[in-house]
């Protein structure tokens, strides 16, 4: 007897898993959950505005206040 398997498409998570990016390429990979599928909630928190802009997918941006990224000055 051949086995079934559901196709991810028809499967509807009861609960959402919470993926949380910080900086750049925490907040591109946040990104790419959300682009990917709605199943995830995604939360980007960065400290320049210009990255979290770039992000169009995201659920929610946090902006850190105080700064202008800290890939400039890592004493931020």
């Amino acid at each position: 007897m051949a086995e079934k398997f559901t196709s991810r498409n028809n499967i509807s998570l009861s609960i959402k898993p919470l993926v949380i990016g910080a900086g750049q390429a925490g907040g591109k990979i946040c990104n790419e959950f959300s682009r990917i599928s709605n199943d995830y909630l995604t939360y980007a928190i960065n400290s320049c505005e210009a990255d979290l802009k770039s992000l169009n997918s995201v659920n929610k941006r946090f902006k850190l206040n105080n700064g202008d990224g800290c890939g400039s000055d890592p004493n931020v």
